[in-house]
């Protein structure tokens, strides 16, 4: 055999094989995902029909449901990125600056909610349920606390700045009572009054009349009674008896209040209506953020969210094994892989390792062309 002869018989060889390993690598790639369905002739089904991956797409869902969870979204590896510094930091910056962008725009926090709930409705549904409920509570707080005493039910702090007020309102009362003496009106009351008195004591009320001349009564009396009222010592007995009474109210309980005020309720009555007049709740709403908060509730906001978040992470931590199996991911994987179509499932496998399957083709062709060249010594050897 001669050289030249040897040296075809080898090149056809290492080109036969070449081609050989090359096909067959590519047809095994194709195969995988092709066929989509099983191809039958008359009840015979082909063989190796349909692809690896719609044959056990059922099987390969369910092992990557297991996948995902017992080595990818573990409960340790997610708590780790929870407790993770700088997650927290960009939770905390992201939850800070919506916050301030809330309470620096310029609209009523009753607009805010209309677009986050989607229209006013909600949000006046929202407002009955908290003004409802708001009445709801005062009811039930005064109903179970008809047999307590003032004293029990009052803060401390609101009884003694009611007590330090009394000498205040005893100096707001004798000065109304003052300037009403003083005005025409009063005057004239006063005058009408003691007329009047006069009048109904007879003889008696004339000899005093006589004995005034004709200067009358009130302007003999009314300087002493005006610099009388004026004394500190007046002012001071109104503080005494406002402080008696109110040591008396305190005694009381609510159901003895209002059995003294001839109405059961009243007090229900009279808070329920202030609450009604006042609608707080609406009148809330229709606030901007920043008056309703004020500007100092930005320090606040500095202080308590990186807490609220740290808290909400730990918590969520602690609760994380809880969480997952509530969700239950790996059902939730094994589904969606169920019912991505092949098609899809070969094009996202084939976008991902297009160069790999590639690789895969050209390597057959290399060890191909490899068993080509081992094939001509072999037979050269042999002849």
């Amino acid at each position: 055999m001669g050289f030249f002869s040897v040296i075809g018989m080898i090149g056809v060889l290492v080109i036969a094989g070449a081609v050989i390993g090359g096909l067959t690598n590519s047809i095994a790639i194709k195969m995988l995902f092709r066929p989509y369905q099983a191809k039958y002739i008359g009840s015979w089904r082909v063989p190796f029909t349909p692809g690896l991956i719609p044959k056990r797409q059922e099987e390969i869902a369910s092992q990557l449901g297991q996948l995902v969870m017992k080595h990818l979204l573990t409960s340790d590896s997610i708590k780790q990125k929870l407790n993770e510094t700088d997650l927290q930091q960009t939770v905390t910056d992201s939850v800070k600056a919506k916050a301030y962008d809330w309470l620096d725009a310029d609209e009523a926090v009753e607009q805010s909610l209309s677009k986050w709930l989607g229209g006013e409705q909600p949000v006046d549904e929202m407002v009955d349920r908290l003004e409802s409920g708001m009445e709801r509570i005062v009811r039930d707080w005064l109903a179970s606390h008809r047999n307590w005493a003032v004293k029990d039910i009052l803060p401390e702090t609101l009884d003694t700045s009611i007590e330090q007020k009394m000498p205040e309102v005893a100096g707001v009362i004798t000065q109304h009572i003052v300037n009403y003496l003083e005005s025409p009106d009063g005057k004239a009351e006063v005058t009408k009054k003691l007329d009047a008195f006069l009048e109904s004591k007879g003889m008696f009320g004339g000899m005093i009349q006589m004995f005034l001349g004709n200067q009358s009564m009130v302007d003999k009396i009314y300087p002493e009674l005006i610099r009388f009222l004026r004394e500190q010592g007046l002012e001071d007995v109104i503080s005494r008896m406002l402080l008696d009474e109110w040591s008396a109210i305190k005694q009381k309980t609510i159901a003895e209040l209002e059995e003294q005020w001839a109405y059961e309720g009243a007090l229900e009555h009279y808070v329920l209506s202030v609450m009604d007049e006042r609608q707080p709740v609406k009148a809330l709403f229709a606030k901007r953020p920043s008056e309703l908060l004020g500007n100092q509730v930005k320090d606040d906001i500095d202080q308590l969210v990186p807490r609220a978040v740290q808290m909400l992470m730990m918590r969520l931590s602690d609760r994380l094994p809880d969480l997952l199996k509530l969700l239950n991911l790996e059902d939730v994987v094994t589904r969606q892989v169920q019912q991505f179509s092949v098609q899809e499932l070969e094009q996202v496998i084939l976008m991902i390792s297009k160069k790999e399957f590639k690789m895969i083709t050209y390597l057959g062709a290399f060890i191909g062309g490899v068993i080509g060249v081992f094939q001509s010594l072999l037979i050269f050897l042999m002849n």
